[in-house]
């Protein structure tokens, strides 16, 4: 976060993800798509779509997530938010290694999350958040940003609560 040099995943990171995701699960499973624009209608009614024929605007928001804990980690003995970890891949030809630093967030850390949810239809309101329960656990069993494959960027979600801030 340039504002205070914290960490931060963009909200638009984990909206992204999650409708990849549950563009993957529906209808067959398969990405056949191009674009995102052609995803199933419940899914397009949930995060929007360009398209002209079918333009509708997303009834989600995310917010922007800048780590929380660092009071809490600092009290722990760590020093930083971030660190360097440092890898190699291997020729496989020369035996040669190839060393790269890769820099993550630690274990531990924080981020607060608020989805605003735009109700439009009553008759919506249960499928979509069936369906957004459903991408948020999807995200559980993935990652966000790059590495996945090494462990790297698990995201987990602890103390999930709704609020209807205007109307009923």
């Amino acid at each position: 976060d340039s504002y205070n040099g914290l960490p931060m995943i963009p909200g638009s990171s984990l909206k992204g993800k999650m409708r990849y995701l549950l563009s993957k699960s529906h209808p067959s499973g398969i990405i056949k798509q191009k674009t995102a624009d052609e995803d199933s209608p419940e899914i397009c009614r949930l995060f929007g779509s360009a398209k002209d024929c079918t333009m509708r605007n997303s009834r989600l928001i995310f917010s922007d997530m800048v780590l929380s804990n660092k009071k809490e980690l600092s009290q722990k003995g760590i020093q930083s938010e971030t660190e360097a970890k440092h890898e190699n891949t291997i020729n496989r030809l020369t035996s040669e290694a190839n060393p790269r630093i890769i820099e993550r967030v630690i274990r531990g850390a924080e981020f607060p999350l608020s989805i605003i949810y735009n109700a439009e239809d009553d008759a919506d309101i249960i499928s979509d958040f069936k369906l957004i329960k459903e991408g948020l656990m999807l995200l559980t069993y993935d990652y966000l940003g790059g590495n996945g494959s090494r462990g790297y960027g698990k995201v987990a979600f602890n103390d999930l609560e709704a609020e209807i801030v205007v109307g009923e």
